[in-house]
């Protein structure tokens, strides 16, 4: 992908709406969902619009992942919920001419 082109792409990803409603902290509703990475009984992580989500908790499931509207669900009991940023990975060749 062009240098021009992927600028392009991450200015609209960081456009995003984004939101989260955590209801009685069994419910969690998310959008501006750009991508899931993982989901398991206790953790998921997915990148957003703003970074990267981690939620840790006990019995979490996904309900509902909609990637062309970038909205998630996810039921269980959520224990935590962190951000970092996004690492963009680099072509060998990017890395090699830095």
């Amino acid at each position: 992908m062009p240098k021009e082109q992927a600028m392009q792409q991450q200015t609209v990803q960081s456009t995003l709406p984004h939101q989260i409603i955590l209801d009685e902290r069994k419910h969690l509703t998310a959008t501006g969902i750009l991508r899931m990475l993982h989901c398991d009984e206790t953790s998921a992580a997915m990148d957003t619009s703003k970074g990267t989500l981690t939620i840790q908790g006990r019995g979490l499931s996904v309900r509902k992942v909609s990637l062309e509207t970038g909205d998630v669900v996810i039921e269980g009991q959520v224990d935590s919920m962190a951000y970092s940023e996004r690492i963009t990975s680099r072509s060998f060749w990017e890395r090699l001419l830095r």
